[in-house]
């Protein structure tokens, strides 16, 4: 149970399908980049391994004294991936009015939006290394001595801390008029902490950001948001750094908009990351790694 391990959700990825015939063979899957092994391939959506290049077996699982405990996979994030898929699945129409039946469904919907910032492969990767190297900085974020429960530990926080810094913030939902809208294995992008704008592809002809009010006497339910025409030529500039962002892989829609990002991945591969401590603010107390 929950051992192919989805670190981007299929819910998600699944918004990228195409569908044709090759060789009198209906097919449905998303173009894919991989950028360790520089080949392009076109993956399947269905199966227990659709999408197998966003898969690693038992990453939000850790195994302890032979028993693997799926608390984390199995409760949390799942309960806030299926409220996010809700909320996406709202989108694929040009005017959606977006319903939460209650504020739990609308936190769960934020928390799993901000959780792309610290669940990707590359970044659990980071910090399982940075733990490995530093074992005394292993107590600032955890009791636990294991590094991978350390490291789950920290993403429920990182997530939840970034949520209650947001509190009271408004969702715009971009519309293109284009399909070219790429998603990568690190698909959050966040500007400078003080303007508080966050920005997640949902769909190829979608993006959607969530923007701090700069008071925060604005209601926390229902959440405030508005849809916008975005501009079509803000597509490739949020592609390109979509494209720089990841480690892994990227994904179209179609093959020529893979193709024509291709180049903005060039060297990730070999990039290195960077661990910041950072100051928990909003709960009670803690460190979180960045």
């Amino acid at each position: 149970m929950y051992k192919l391990n989805h670190y981007i959700p299929r819910s998600l990825l699944k918004n990228w399908g195409s569908e044709g015939i090759t060789n009198n063979q209906k097919y449905n899957g998303v173009w894919c980049y991989l950028i360790q092994e520089d080949r392009i391939f076109y993956s399947e959506s269905k199966g227990k391994k659709a999408f197998s290049f966003a898969i690693v077996e038992d990453l939000y699982v850790p195994v302890i004294e032979g028993l693997r405990h799926i608390h984390f996979e199995g409760k949390w994030l799942s309960g806030l991936e299926n409220a996010f898929a809700n909320f996406t699945n709202q989108l694929n129409v040009d005017n959606p009015e977006l319903r939460f039946n209650n504020l739990n469904e609308m936190t769960k919907f934020l928390m799993g939006f901000y959780s792309f910032k610290y669940r990707s492969k590359y970044d659990f990767e980071q910090v399982t290394k940075y733990l490995e190297e530093n074992q005394d900085d292993l107590k600032k974020i955890s009791n636990s001595k294991n590094i991978h429960v350390a490291v789950l530990e920290n993403i429920i926080h990182a997530t939840t801390e970034m949520y209650l810094r947001n509190l009271g913030s408004e969702l715009i939902i971009a519309k293109f008029l284009t399909n070219n809208v790429i998603i990568g294995d690190r698909p959050f992008i966040y500007s400078s902490k003080g303007k508080g704008i966050s920005w997640l592809p949902i769909n190829p002809s979608t993006i959607i950001s969530i923007n701090k009010w700069k008071d925060n006497n604005h209601p926390h339910f229902p959440l405030a948001y508005k849809v916008v025409s975005g501009d079509n030529s803000f597509v490739q500039s949020f592609n390109q750094i979509i494209a720089q962002s990841a480690s892994y892989w990227i994904v179209s829609h179609d093959l020529e908009t893979l193709k024509k990002n291709i180049p903005y991945c060039i060297g990730n591969s070999n990039k290195k990351g960077s661990i910041i401590f950072e100051p928990i603010q909003t709960l009670p107390y803690g460190w979180s790694i960045e």
